[in-house]
């Protein structure tokens, strides 16, 4: 190979390399994205689980006062049961 092929070489070659960075730059654009999807598909679904939690939560304290009401009312006399 001549010199000049030698040094005429890469700059044929930089229209391929400058491609090949370019594709290089959109695939790890890409994957940034997708990642960050997935961190944020990854948040929502924790704070779906901590809300519902929260909400089974407060419906077995409701569902416990009720137990506790009915009870407390089973306890009272009924009418006609208490003579005076």
């Amino acid at each position: 190979m001549s010199v000049s092929g030698t040094m005429l070489g890469p700059l044929f070659n930089f229209g391929k390399n400058k491609r090949r960075v370019e594709i290089e730059r959109i695939r790890t654009e890409e994957a940034y994205l997708a990642y960050d999807q997935a961190v944020l598909q990854a948040f929502r679904e924790t704070e779906d689980a901590l809300i519902a939690v929260t909400t089974y939560r407060d419906q077995f304290i409701a569902v416990e006062r009720q137990r506790i009401a009915a009870q407390n009312a089973a306890m009272l006399p009924k009418p006609g049961m208490i003579k005076v």
